[in-house]
């Protein structure tokens, strides 16, 4: 196995794993206001944007590590949609926790964070192919 495939893989496990950590945290809304006041809406908000956009770029680059057959758009797409599917998981695990609730609109701020990253991504790559050609 390739270095950049290895790094790929531990990097999405690392992105997960700090998700499913973070939240499962009880009363961690309590926990976070004292840290950030009258600002901690606009930083839990902020992290559900990062953590999936992050996670969204991680799985990104293990794609590209792992796969010749399929296109750019290809690979996008079953990345983007992923995100989405484990910031619902997300959610739900979330519904377990005590102090914790499920919001369809953090799936929402997730899913918007995962497809920054997915624009951020196709821009970069193809300027990338344009400098190349």
């Amino acid at each position: 196995m390739k270095a950049s495939t290895l790094a790929g893989l531990l990097s999405c496990v690392l992105v997960m794993g700090a998700i499913f950590a973070l939240s499962a945290q009880a009363q961690s809304f309590e926990f976070t206001r004292q840290i950030f006041g009258s600002y901690n809406t606009l930083a839990r908000k902020s992290a559900h944007f990062s953590e999936f956009a992050c996670l969204f770029l991680a799985l990104r680059f293990t794609a590209r590590a792992l796969s010749t057959r399929f296109n750019t758009a290809s690979l996008t797409i079953c990345c983007f949609l992923f995100c989405v599917l484990a910031a619902a998981a997300d959610e739900w695990h979330q519904s377990f926790v005590p102090g914790r609730s499920p919001a369809l609109r953090d799936v929402l701020i997730d899913s918007i964070g995962a497809a920054s990253a997915a624009l951020v991504w196709t821009v970069c790559s193809f300027k990338r192919k344009r400098v190349s050609s």
